[in-house]
């Protein structure tokens, strides 16, 4: 028992500096790369949310860039690939997830060398950003020209034709741009020379707030030169009019206002456009469709050598009667044998029945099943409504190779880089309903590696095989005010299947009983062997639970659930499933101040390792979480305001102390009790001043681990305290949509192990981009500062390095769009590090080595080519 201790005791501390290193080349890597994204606060219901940001992180090639995302009722983020275009990277969050009374995201960048940047930067699993979602209340659609009010007059406030020249002038310079805005507002949709099916027609803008706010009484909504003010739904901080019979061909919406001291602003003007469609009886389809194909090379000269990296892609989109269609493909120079796949493809159609896919997939079935795994392989489904089909299958691991290290005879020895097996994945759900009030599903899902793939002494790995079966229930009452949602799975998993299936001898010798069959029968659904999980189902320890009632009734969205996750369930479908844990959670939602103020509180209790499996202890996992978010108005800032506690208590407060007087003394400490607190302040102001439009973003995030045994420690045990303090600042502002400037200050303090490593980061960066009123050429610039100082320290408090370094980079570059459909862009960066920190060679070492400097210089070319019908 001691050694298992002992063990498991090493294993804890190794976790500990494990996580210290992470969280600092976290921190490096949030400093050496900026995400540039201003956070949506509201959006309208049922209408996808778009999602635009800028990556500065000009001498790295991100693998993806994701906006993850989740509705208030579920417990996992799914997620999206946002779609690169040079520096800015664009997608959405799908229409059905954008539900009141909110959707939850954050945004994630992985890089080649596997480090991670996120926003929010810290925690942002536990702490995302969240948008009020309205509900579209909408009177009666719209009809263009049938029913209107006479169009508005010339010299009313919408526009002069000098205001008309201006607003032209803008909208030609923001021919690139997703968002469109004026002094006082900002559209949501449809955006300036979108596309977009009559049905889907959802016209929204928000009010951005300026000096004095708007007076809603005074607003006026012209569609198509007709005022559509009457029909429209007008509140403090939203305009919608739903029109979903509009005809083809190009529409023109205006929309102006009065503040609140009378005072004319200045109006907005756009266009949208509405795809044709097939009248009924006209058996005429017309094909829609708009893509892009790209092409970028990446020159990166690094302390000397030399990185060339070239990227190249294409995606396709569009519908041909009742028939949609898309296609995406990336293909880059990182590619690697001795990785999953970097390169991808897919090709999916769909209609209001079926749907098909081929290439790269990521099914999401159940939560505790199969969850946005990718795979290689096909995908389809059928929906009737009342019966539905879903299945995929392919490849979830392909073969990668060992590697072999040569002896000084020149033959192979020992293996210096290990394989993976080959991984099949087949899932298949059947369910019964629509979801809109009631859907049955059953589902199964099959796992299994290939071991002729690989020999399994040339692998750390061991073949697995991984046969799991659940169902699911959804119910919804009251107009969807009740929410019943509950799954279960039962799993079983071969952890080596080398050796193929137990002789049936050999099952009546582990169970003790003649079993009345030959597990060589069903090695096609599973191989049954001594790694067999579990050995006797019976006992239900592979059996996974959640059940969760959401109520919203008098302003409150309550959910309070429950979670059962046997110690010997496994779902190779679901790679961050955490299993032996059981508990319950509940939270509620409250609406406050006519629909300014959201507070949230929420409470879980859970018992990890609640199986016993080892003989390492339970642990009880308490949490409270505290949010409030403040929209005071449109003159106002968005206030947002976060409190986590987290609580690991394992019961024991007493020291393992061995009491054989022929051994040598040994004191074991097991006890653990540690709170986990995270605290989060961040304020939004969109406004205006000096005939500029800014966007300030101001964010504090505190974290910090208290260890309630710390004063009692062992000297020889490393202290578990650790905290953080992140804070930034960054300011945008933007000048006729020609000019843009963005500043961000950013400071990093980590203090860990009970002093013993310190380290502080600094950056200050700035960037300005001038896009030309008469020409299609954007230029831009920036230059970036970034500082570290601190120290690492072992337990005796000898010092193993000190950091000091100072980072400076300079960068310029220009975009060039011809025509509308071709896209350039290229830039420059320099960047030169001086390091003045030195660390030991190793620990035993006293002398120190100074750290290298470098420069480095990045250039980066970019094509784009853009196609489009209407």
């Amino acid at each position: 028992m001691t050694k298992k201790l002992i063990r498991a005791r090493r294993v804890s501390f190794c976790f500990l500096v494990g996580t210290i290193f992470i969280h600092y080349a976290n921190a490096w890597a949030q400093f050496g790369v900026q995400l540039d994204h201003v956070p949506v606060t509201r959006a309208v219901e049922n209408k996808p949310l778009k999602i635009k940001v800028g990556l500065q992180a000009f001498n790295k090639t991100p693998v993806y860039v994701r906006v993850y995302f989740r509705a208030l009722n579920e417990d996992r983020f799914r997620y999206a690939d946002l779609k690169g275009r040079f520096y800015q990277y664009e997608g959405s969050i799908p229409a059905q997830y954008v539900q009141a009374p909110g959707v939850q995201y954050f945004l994630l960048a992985l890089f080649p060398d596997r480090t991670i940047v996120s926003l929010p930067s810290s925690n942002p699993y536990g702490r995302p950003f969240e948008v009020l979602v309205e509900k579209n209340t909408a009177a009666p659609p719209v009809q263009s020209g049938a029913g209107l009010v006479a169009p508005a007059a010339a010299g009313e406030q919408l526009s002069t034709s000098q205001q008309e020249r201006n607003t032209s002038q803008a909208q030609a310079g923001a021919s690139s741009q997703s968002r469109y805005s004026s002094a006082f507002a900002q559209v949501i949709s449809p955006e300036p020379g979108e596309e977009v099916d009559a049905e889907d027609v959802i016209v929204a803008v928000s009010f951005a707030g300026n000096d004095a706010s708007v007076d809603p009484r005074s607003i006026v909504l012209v569609l198509d030169g007709y005022r559509v003010t009457s029909q429209a739904q007008i509140s403090e901080y939203l305009v919608t009019l739903e029109s979903k019979r509009l005809s083809p061909g190009k529409h023109t919406v205006a929309l102006g206002a009065r503040d609140r001291r009378g005072k004319i602003l200045q109006p907005l003007k756009w266009s949208f456009y509405v795809r044709s469609q097939a009248t009924a009886g006209d058996n005429k389809k017309e094909l829609q469709h708009s893509g892009r194909a790209f092409a970028e090379y990446r020159y990166e000269k690094y302390s000397g050598r030399l990185l060339e990296t070239k990227n190249a892609g294409a995606y396709l989109d569009g519908s041909y009667g009742d028939l949609s269609f898309r296609g995406d493909i990336y293909i880059t120079s990182l590619e690697s044998s001795r990785l999953q796949p970097r390169n991808r493809f897919t090709l999916h159609a769909s209609s209001d029945w079926f749907e098909l896919g081929v290439g790269d997939l990521y099914p999401y079935f159940n939560e505790l099943v199969l969850w946005g795994r990718r795979l290689r392989g096909f995908a389809g489904s059928l929906k009737s409504g009342i019966v539905n089909v879903e299945f995929v299958t392919g490849q979830s691991n392909r073969l990668i190779d060992p590697i072999y290290g040569v002896s000084s005879s020149g033959l192979q020895d020992s293996v210096t880089a290990h394989g993976t097996y080959r991984r099949s994945l087949t899932a298949a759900r059947l369910s019964f309903g629509s979801r809109k009030t009631f859907q049955l599903g059953l589902l199964g899902l099959k796992v299994k590696d290939d071991p002729a793939s690989l020999k399994s002494a040339e692998s750390r790995l061991t073949p697995k095989d991984n046969l799991v079966a659940g169902v699911d229930l959804y119910l919804a009452l009251d107009k969807n005010r009740i929410k019943l949602q509950a799954t279960s799975a039962f799993s079983l998993f071969t952890n080596d299947i080398s050796g193929g299936p137990a002789s049936k001898a050999q099952v009546d010798s582990i169970f003790n009983v003649n079993v009345p069959f030959d597990p060589a029968n069903l090695e096609k659904f599973i191989v049954l062997n001594e790694s067999t999980m579990p050995l006797d189902p019976a006992g239900l320890s592979s059996l996974a639970y959640k059940v969760a009632l959401q109520l919203n009734y008098f302003k409150n969205y309550f959910q309070v659930g429950f979670k059962r996750l046997g110690p010997q369930y496994t779902s190779l479908g679901q790679s961050f499933l955490r299993n032996n844990i059981k508990g319950f959670f509940v939270s509620d939602r409250v609406t406050l101040m006519n629909n300014r103020v959201f507070a949230t509180l929420g409470y879980e209790d859970y018992k990890d390792n609640f199986g016993r499996e080892d003989e390492n202890p339970a642990i009880g996992l308490r949490g409270f979480n505290f949010g409030l978010s403040w929209y005071p108005g449109t003159n106002l800032p968005v206030v947002n305001l976060s409190l986590r506690n987290n609580l690991r208590d394992n019961g024991i407060d007493d020291l393992l102390i061995r009491t054989n007087p022929s051994a040598p003394a040994d004191t074991i400490d097991r006890r653990e009790q540690s709170l986990t607190r995270d605290f989060n302040f961040s304020v939004l102001h969109n406004f205006n001043a000096l005939n500029l439009r800014h966007h300030a973003i101001l964010s504090v995030t505190y974290s910090r681990l208290i260890d309630a045994f710390q004063s009692t420690r062992q000297t020889s045990v490393l202290p578990q305290d650790f905290s953080t303090t992140v804070s930034s600042l960054t300011f945008k502002s933007e000048l006729n949509h020609q000019i843009t400037t963005t500043l961000t200050f950013m400071d990093n303090s980590n203090q860990a192990t009970g002093g013993l490593n310190d380290i502080r980061f600094d950056m200050v960066s700035g960037r300005g981009d001038y896009r030309f009123a008469e020409l299609p050429i954007t230029l831009y610039g920036g230059a970036k500062w970034l500082a570290a100082s601190g120290f690492r320290k072992d337990p005796s408090a000898a010092i193993l390095a000190n950091m000091d370094y100072k980072q400076t980079s300079i960068l310029f570059g220009a975009n060039l769009l011809i025509g509308l459909q071709h896209y350039f862009a290229f830039d420059v960066e320099m960047i030169n590090f001086k390091d003045n920190g030195q660390s030991r060679a190793a620990v035993t070492d006293p002398s120190f080595v100074p750290n290298p400097s470098y420069k480095n210089t990045f250039f980066r070319i970019f094509y784009e080519y853009r196609l489009q019908n209407r």
